[in-house]
């Protein structure tokens, strides 16, 4: 499941800073070490997002099943390599702490810097694994940073079911939730 499904035109910006960066972000930071905040795809996932769309994680691990059910778990977060060399180049991104420091139109165009339901700026994350670079965005060039958060720690209404064909290598995503939840607790029951 994920709140922005891959390969689709749903996409929510952040900024994201290094943890304990000054905030709201300096106007006149030049470098995420003085506070700047990179703009970032900020997206809530399911378990098993990474293995339904075949990308393999660089560093770290995926979520823990706690992280996703209990909303009292510590806050953490999975970030692609092309946001921990932004904001750590050269250095080991897991056990840093990232935090969010809002939405910006001007970093990221289309998304009205809008935060999703959930995300609070300035919230800490601990980084628990990092993704290899992959392309999940049709419509925009390039390989953006991004953070996951596990739903149970940001719980978004709409979500988005991302299921993977393994014979096949397909991804397909299922747009309306609440007819495939109840096509599966018809055959579970």
């Amino acid at each position: 499941m994920a709140m922005a499904p891959p390969f689709g035109e749903l996409i929510w910006g952040q900024r994201a800073q290094s943890g304990g960066a000054p905030f709201p972000p300096p106007p006149d930071a030049a470098t995420p070490a003085q506070g700047k905040a990179i703009p970032a795809n900020y997206n809530v996932i399911g378990p098993d997002y990474f293995r339904a769309l075949g990308v393999a994680l660089q560093q770290g691990r995926e979520f823990r099943s706690t992280e996703f059910t209990d909303p009292g778990a510590p806050r953490v977060a999975i970030i692609n390599s092309t946001l921990a060399e932004k904001l750590w180049p050269g250095e080991a991104a897991l056990g840093r702490t990232i935090q969010l420091a809002g939405g910006s139109e001007a970093d990221d165009p289309g998304t009205g810097g809008f935060a999703p339901l959930g995300a609070r700026p300035h919230e800490m994350f601990e980084v628990v694994g990092v993704a290899a670079p992959f392309k999940d965005e049709v419509l925009r060039r390039g390989d953006h940073s991004k953070v996951f958060v596990p739903y149970g720690q940001h719980y978004f209404g709409e979500m988005y079911l991302v299921v993977c064909n393994i014979r096949r290598r397909g991804v397909a995503f299922v747009t309306d939730w609440r007819l495939w939840r109840e096509r599966l607790q018809k055959a579970t029951r």
